[in-house]
């Protein structure tokens, strides 16, 4: 009987200590298996690695002018299911290229065919239809080209429209364009530009007095005058020196 008991706890030992190793072995396995998953790009990093290399490929065909190399690949961005806003700021981009080196092939493969699409020129009357789109935009190319600085631009995606607002500050312009998803990927269907205000001026200094202390307040107020009164003296100098050259005929 003490003998079998003996056997039956090392038994026992044995199959925990199995029990414990094996627990082991599967705590090695998930760690190297979480591990080589951690080091895998996950979809959001593949999707943009792909952006990036479509875009590559994208300016090396425009540069190369084969715009149908760069119509095919920006479709293929478009159509790919690499996000919508993406795939609007891809055309935007295509429209402004198309507006800075004035070519009106691009520009009417971007546009819409349909009949509601609209265009509205900088302090011009509105342009509706495909048709008429495209002979304004070859009359505003007709005046050269001109470079398009966007520093900043905005994008807002409702279910299959998509509105873009860019800023060219050099030209005190906004346009706005808003592009909705078809069968043949992310067309313009509405273009708006008008002037933009000039960025705001800096306070002068007679408009900062108002807030300042007292005392620094007085210190402004004297050094303008000091200006203003050296301004009229020189002012009176040279008039003086004027009718001296008259009278004495200098």
């Amino acid at each position: 009987g003490g003998l079998a008991a003996h056997f039956l706890r090392r038994s026992r030992a044995t199959r925990d200590r199995s029990h414990v190793v094996g627990l082991a072995v599967n705590i090695a396995e998930d760690v190297f298996a979480d591990d080589e998953f951690s080091t895998r790009s996950s979809p959001e990093e593949a999707e943009e690695s792909l952006v990036v290399e479509l875009e590559d490929e994208m300016q090396a065909a425009i540069i190369r002018e084969d715009f149908e190399a760069a119509a095919r690949i920006r479709d293929e961005i478009q159509t790919n299911s690499l996000g919508k806003e993406v795939a609007v700021l891809s055309a935007n981009r295509d429209f402004l290229e198309a507006l800075s080196s004035r070519d009106v092939k691009r520009m009417a493969s971007l546009w819409s065919k349909g009949e509601h699409t609209c265009c509205m020129h900088a302090k011009k009357r509105p342009v509706h239809g495909h048709s008429n789109i495209l002979e304004s935009w070859k009359t505003l190319f007709r005046r050269g080209r001109r470079n398009v600085d966007v520093s900043k631009t905005t994008v807002h995606l409702r279910d299959t429209v998509g509105r873009v607002v860019s800023i060219d500050e050099e030209a005190h312009l906004v346009m706005t364009n808003l592009f909705e998803l078809t069968s043949q990927g992310w067309k313009l269907w509405h273009h708006q530009a008008g002037p933009l205000d000039p960025p705001e001026e800096k306070p002068k200094l007679h408009w900062l007095a108002r807030f300042l202390p007292g005392k620094l307040r007085d210190m402004l107020e004297e050094a303008r005058d000091r200006r203003r009164t050296r301004k009229f003296r020189k002012e009176l100098e040279e008039k003086q020196l004027m009718l001296t050259r008259q009278l004495f005929k200098v």
